[in-house]
């Protein structure tokens, strides 16, 4: 929670479940989602598709994918800086379970089963093969990322999303070269 100052709320309960692998695999997770300012960026999302409905329609399943994306890579980073990727894996299916979802952070497990599974074959790829981290310092300037998003507000919207794709990566490589 928070825009400015995000910080993860977890219950008790879920939490106390979790052996330490797990509970400090499922932080990482969030601390990523900290770290790429996540909450803002949900904000962003939620605003544009506030202020233009139509669009907001008929992207809602390109949001959704996003927003799954955004788990998938949140996983990825937390193994490739040192989480067990199992234990993550453990604290996801933990989470999923419906005893568990009244007590489990919302946000960590989404309501789709096959989004689940897939994040959780991922994870077991990972404990085999363990992801690199990118440090990717040749990223195009936040002038760049202001052009698209100029463009993708000016253009009509469509059914495409290369251009918000363009947009996404652009800004987050623009802000990624001022908070390393």
């Amino acid at each position: 929670r928070g825009i400015v100052r995000p910080v993860v709320l977890v219950r008790s309960e879920w939490f106390a479940s979790l052996d330490d692998a797990a509970a400090t695999a499922a932080l990482a997770h969030e601390a990523e989602h900290v770290r790429a300012r996540d909450p803002l960026r949900y904000l962003l999302l939620w605003f544009s598709a506030a202020v233009n409905p139509l669009g907001g329609i008929l992207l809602r399943g390109e949001a959704g994918r996003w927003v799954a994306a955004r788990e998938v890579e949140c996983d990825r980073l937390a193994v490739a800086r040192g989480a067990d990727a199992a234990a993550l894996a453990h604290a996801l299916v933990a989470a999923a379970r419906p005893a568990a979802r009244s007590t489990a952070v919302a946000a960590l497990v989404q309501p789709e089963l096959r989004a689940l599974e897939l994040r959780v074959e991922l994870l077991l790829a990972y404990a085999e093969h363990p992801p690199v981290q990118c440090d990717d310092r040749g990223a195009p300037t936040l002038r760049f990322a202001l052009g698209i998003l100029a463009l993708v507000i000016a253009l009509p919207h469509s059914g495409e999303t290369a251009a918000l794709d363009v947009l996404h990566v652009g800004t987050e490589r623009a802000v990624a070269s001022f908070f390393p």
